[in-house]
């Protein structure tokens, strides 16, 4: 008498201390039907214990169906422990993701699932919302590399530009100073032309001096070299740049 007595003093503080557990406990039976729960699950859920307790794991869980348990109990009796996040869904149709941590028991011969449920909505929402700022974070970093590539072209382009100018620039002084030249030089090889027609035209010796003096012929023959000289230095100075 006094050992069941204490027998049912254990079970009743057994029962109150799960009642108390903020956390939705079940009993689930080998066929997948509700034993018992605490006041946490049918406050959660909606039901009253009458209800549940005429109700199924896959009632509760609509992505989980009666053909997945057998598999579900095998699995759970091989590891006597698991956890994994499914959805619940109350007596009025509202669905929240839950974390149920399953633990397998054997009891004179039967074999129990005892499931605590943990509400994991405000995590989901709070994962989610880290997903959406990875996800705008990752979307402002590759549009601040474009930016950045972007820039890097838009300087390497002006550089370019930079060097072109700088480029034209050095061409221009020499060709500037070529052109000048060949320009006289065109006039200087005229008046020689002219001057050795008079030689081939046997002209006389006083209408060659005069005009040897007229296109002042030693000057003409002594700058002509330096002419082509500096020409020279001018395609030289382009040859090397």
């Amino acid at each position: 008498e006094v050992e069941r007595k204490a027998t049912e003093e254990m079970l009743s503080l057994t029962q109150f201390a799960m009642d108390h557990i903020a956390t939705s406990s079940f009993w689930i039976n080998q066929d997948g039907r509700f034993l018992s729960a605490n006041k946490a699950a049918y406050q959660t859920l909606g039901y009253s214990p009458a209800e549940l307790t005429q109700m199924f794991v896959w009632d509760i869980t609509p992505t989980f169906s009666a053909d997945e348990w057998p598999d579900h109990w095998q699995s759970l009796k091989e590891t006597l422990h698991q956890q994994l996040e499914v959805l619940h869904q109350t007596k009025d149709g509202r669905i929240f993701p839950v974390e149920i941590v399953a633990t397998f028991l054997e009891f004179e011969g039967e074999e129990y699932n005892f499931a605590r449920a943990t509400d994991i909505s405000a995590r989901k929402a709070a994962e989610a919302k880290i997903n959406q700022q990875n996800h705008e974070l990752e979307q402002a970093l590759a549009q601040l590399q474009k930016t950045q590539l972007r820039l890097v072209q838009q300087e390497k382009m002006s550089a370019l530009g930079n060097l072109v100018a700088g480029v034209a620039h050095e061409i221009n002084n020499p060709i500037g100073f070529i052109s000048g030249n060949v320009s006289e030089l065109k006039r200087c090889l005229g008046d020689l032309v002219d001057h050795l027609n008079l030689y081939r035209q046997q002209s006389a010796s006083a209408e060659i001096a005069t005009h040897a003096e007229a296109i002042e012929l030693e000057y003409l023959l002594d700058d002509l070299p330096k002419m082509l000289m500096s020409m020279e230095t001018g395609c030289d100075r382009i040859r090397n740049i």
